[in-house]
């Protein structure tokens, strides 16, 4: 960048240092004298405030004086002044040239820094110049979105940027695009040959069978610790598991007497727990903390495996039969299939928050789908590829996102009622995997029947917590000020404390993935970054 050595006209401004944003900034400059010459880099302009970093690092902020033109990433001489009113003066003897780059230019690119600082990227160089050529080539695109795409490395993948548009515009809903997902699935498996969708939806049945014996030995035995069920209900699954696939290919029959015997199940039994005392680091079963099944609770869970076998094969059985049985049957499962991808939450109680459970459940359905899609006419095939390619595109903007360290979207269920949840979680530091959890800022959306929509916006530091509502009506700012004390208590419960609470009506731009963390700016200040959004 091309500098004037001395430039009378800038020699005549007086810049004014507010704060120092480091120990060694105020020690720096504290330590200097009227005429001293420091020299250094602005890094930002964001409403007439400077960030600069001196070549020794140090770095403090000051109010630019009118007229001032440099922009980010410009050097500046500056020449320590008097004090005024106790704050530190600096007079600016040199910084970029007159002309040398046009004042909307130059607007711009602070602009385009800003949006890029907001989204965490800390080296703009090339980045902000790949945002200005995105913004050339397409003059309409808000500098918003032209800074995520780019920054994501999604600025060139056309064939993702119309799902990212509709869910930036929020017209992408997931619990919407999943209810037609469904119907269209019953619709083509019920138009099929009764033994073509019987082979599709059978795996889905064998799993969902197994998945219901998991929980019901978990029912039976509370008393038992988690892990050893699981690591028993984990054999089990895998034993019947290849039986049943196996008998589905015409290769066995699944009859619990011959699988799982006596003998087996109590092999299975002390597998698990010499396991679990292994993993105590003990070479002795402790029969207080592992129960030792008796006689009596082995019949039993061999009697549930059977009966649940038996189940199994009454669904199979109905499944392939032509007319209601096998449309009802094909219905249930494909109806259990989606419901487990929701998180559901009655009466304020959420329940079914396990995440990683929902993700997997949704790649079943996908799975599901793409089967359907191959094997249906190139007419049928019409009328469901546009919302699953939909929906996998969703998916596969979720996973290309850098930005944040994760984003998806999740379908709830509320007091009956569908609806979707997002979830950001933004990086707060380079390198940085998880989350402080005394130290972050959430943003969370969620509209439902009672409430309409609400944007939430909650800071915490220190396990004190900041929140900001916006709602759609007066009658809702009453309701959320009056319970602002069971807010509190709430949050007390779970060990933090709130300092305060603002609601407000909700105006203009709704909360996005494109302005998240300006917006946190605004709200919060420019020291904290966006850790999550729900």
């Amino acid at each position: 960048m091309n500098t004037a050595n001395v430039n009378q006209a800038a020699s005549r401004q007086i810049l004014q240092i507010l704060a120092r944003n480091t120990a060694d900034s105020q020690v720096a400059l504290e330590t200097l004298n009227a005429g001293d010459i420091i020299r250094g880099r602005i890094q930002s302009v964001d409403n007439g405030l400077l960030l600069i970093k001196l070549l020794d690092g140090a770095v403090f902020t000051a109010q630019a004086p009118e007229g001032f033109a440099a922009g980010a990433g410009d050097p500046v001489t500056l020449m320590i002044g008097e004090k005024m009113n106790d704050q530190l003066t600096a007079r600016i003897i040199s910084e970029p040239q007159a002309g040398s780059r046009p004042v909307e230019e130059n607007t711009l690119v602070n602009r385009i820094h800003n949006a890029l600082s907001s989204l965490g990227v800390a080296a703009y160089g090339k980045v902000a110049e790949k945002v200005m050529e995105l913004l050339k080539e397409e003059p309409g695109m808000p500098l918003d979105k032209a800074a995520f795409l780019v920054a994501n490395g999604l600025s060139g993948n056309r064939d993702l940027r119309e799902i990212i548009g509709k869910i930036a515009d929020h017209e992408f809903n997931l619990h919407e695009n999943l209810k037609e997902l469904e119907n269209n699935l019953l619709d083509l498996t019920k138009a099929m040959d009764p033994g073509k969708s019987a082979a599709m939806i059978k795996p889905v049945i064998i799993k969902q069978t197994i998945e219901d014996l998991s929980a019901e030995l978990k029912l039976i035995y509370p008393e038992v610790p988690e892990k050893l069920i699981e690591s028993v209900s984990e054999k089990l699954n895998e034993i019947l598991m290849k039986t049943l696939m196996e008998e589905m290919n015409g290769k066995g029959s699944a009859d619990a007497s011959d699988i799982v015997t006596k003998e087996v199940f109590e092999a299975i039994i002390g597998n698990a727990m010499r396991l679990s005392s292994a993993d105590k680091g003990s070479g002795a079963v402790s029969d207080k903390s592992y129960p030792v099944f008796d006689p009596g609770q082995a019949e039993k869970i061999l009697k549930v495996i059977n009966r649940t076998l038996e189940d199994y094969h009454t669904k199979a059985e109905k499944l392939s039969r032509e007319g209601e049985d096998g449309v009802k049957e094909m219905k249930e499962a494909i109806g259990k299939l989606f419901d487990k991808a929701y998180i559901k939450a009655d009466d304020g109680i959420v329940r079914d928050m396990d995440t990683r459970e929902k993700t997997q459940a949704l790649k079943d359905i996908m799975e599901l789908a793409q089967k359907v899609i191959r094997h249906a006419g190139d007419n049928a095939r019409e009328s469901i590829t546009p919302v699953f390619r939909e929906i996998d595109n969703a998916f596969k903007f979720f996973s290309q996102v850098v930005t944040y360290n994760s984003i998806i979207q999740l379908p709830l269920k509320i007091n009956g009622s569908d609806s979707t949840g997002e979830l950001y979680i933004m990086r707060r530091k380079r390198g940085r995997n998880g989350i402080d959890k005394e130290n972050f800022t959430l943003f969370m959306s969620l509209e439902t029947k009672s409430l309409g929509l609400v944007e939430s916006y909650l800071n915490a530091a220190r396990k004190r917590i900041t929140i900001s509502f916006r709602v759609e009506s007066e009658d809702l700012l009453k309701v959320f000020k009056d319970n602002q004390k069971a807010l509190y208590d709430r949050l007390l419960e779970k060990g933090y404390i709130l300092v305060e609470m603002k609601c407000r009506l909700l105006d203009g731009e709704r909360l996005n993935p494109f302005n998240a963390g300006a917006r946190e700016k605004e709200l919060f200040g420019s020291e904290t970054r966006v850790d999550i959004r729900i």
